[in-house]
């Protein structure tokens, strides 16, 4: 970066500001950083804020959260009232079982912490389509509504077992895809779809 001096970042996705540590090259700064898919950075230089986090703090051991998982979905106008769908042993994708299904999926589970009370944990979730909101022990942690999906739950998790509820809302792709409507602009029979829902593991990542 062309600029020098004090610096810090600012992740708007989730309004959080955070620690930059750079190197003065004589030309400008230069920074170290890791940047998933879909992530970006804003960085401010300015002066720097007292006591703010680190850049990105790593979690070293990952847990798969095992089935099963309590899958039930609704359509955006039912919102909340989800009506059971399947349980599943291991995600996939929703639209083998309801293909035409657009709206809210609802995938309710349980996990074990061998960790402490507050102590710095990550939920991750391999990918999913499309925007995403957690809850653990019925305490809100957060949404995303693209990659990198995850979740910090320190202040949500406990010692011991621990429930976890992740709501999925999906496009109107598929509902859109059922119209027969030969006039309709979006009206396109045999669309290669996207999947629907969570595909992939969840996980908890912990220091």
């Amino acid at each position: 970066v062309a600029a020098r001096g004090a610096a810090y970042g600012y992740d708007a996705m989730e309004n959080r500001a955070y620690r930059l540590d750079g190197q003065d090259t004589g030309r400008g700064t230069k920074f170290t950083l890791k940047l998933a898919a879909y992530e970006s950075t804003v960085i401010i230089f300015d002066e720097t804020v007292d006591n703010l986090p680190p850049y990105g703090p790593e979690c070293g051991q990952k847990a798969v959260i095992a089935g099963p998982w309590k899958v039930s979905l609704c359509e955006a106008p039912e919102y909340p009232a989800f009506k059971p769908l399947a349980t599943l042993d291991k995600l996939h994708n929703i639209g083998r079982l309801a293909p035409d299904f657009s709206g809210f999926i609802c995938y309710e589970g349980t996990f074990d912490f061998d960790g402490h009370d507050g102590e710095k944990a990550v939920l991750s979730i391999d990918n999913a389509y499309e925007g995403v909101e957690v809850w653990v022990n019925d305490i809100y942690a957060g949404m995303r509504i693209c990659p990198p999906y995850t979740f910090d739950i320190s202040k949500a998790v406990k010692s011991g077992k621990n429930s976890v509820r992740i709501e999925v809302a999906t496009t109107l792709v598929r509902k859109v895809n059922t119209m027969q409507d030969s006039a309709h602009p979006l009206s396109e029979s045999g669309n290669v779809l996207d999947p629907t829902g969570i595909v992939g593991d969840v996980a908890i990542l912990s220091a």
